[in-house]
């Protein structure tokens, strides 16, 4: 993984839910826009992390991870980034190679998933989908919209509303079991 790439997805992992993708890159570059200081990010240790970096690198590699599945938008009036399932196996693939991905694992990374999309979407997480729906797609691990079609529980209107995200996890579950 790059070193933006990887610094992205460890700057939106320590500040959630707190910028958005221009915020970032002038975080990212050392530049002092805004509410920087209120938010504390001007004492951050990714503050000019990327000063090196031109900023269309950093636009691009911020757009990656969003394509990626790594990073989502939440809604709103102000959207903000937030580091998504797939983006915590990648980050957590990347700092330690050798650890293999588990059943335990993938049931912990599609419930997060579940608990961050309630939060964002404002429902409890039972209206996303079911514990046990959960526990079917941690066995499965989705890569194909097929798969997610035949996973029991999550039917064909939440399978196309979520599949993206979903199948993000299961890409970087099975890449994280393949090597």
């Amino acid at each position: 993984m790059s070193k933006p790439i990887k610094t992205i997805l460890q700057a939106v992992q320590k500040h959630p839910l707190m910028m958005s993708p221009v915020l970032l890159e002038y975080l990212l570059r050392g530049e002092i826009i805004g509410r920087m200081s209120e938010k504390g990010l001007l004492e951050s240790p990714f503050h000019a992390a990327l000063v090196d970096e031109k900023s269309h690198e950093i636009t691009a590699a911020v757009a990656h991870c969003l394509e990626q599945g790594w990073l989502a938008r939440t809604s709103g009036f102000y959207p903000a980034l937030i580091l998504t399932s797939a983006g915590e196996l990648r980050l957590a693939a990347a700092t330690n190679p050798a650890v293999e991905a588990s059943p335990e694992q993938a049931y912990r990374l599609y419930y997060k998933w579940r608990q961050n999309t309630a939060r964002t979407m404002r429902k409890p997480p039972y209206r996303i989908f079911p514990n046990i729906t959960v526990n079917h797609l941690a066995v499965i691990c989705p890569t194909t919209l097929e798969e997610l079609l035949g996973v029991p529980g999550l039917g064909k209107r939440r399978a196309l509303r979520y599949q993206n995200e979903l199948l993000a996890v299961g890409r970087e579950l099975n890449r994280k079991v393949g090597g």
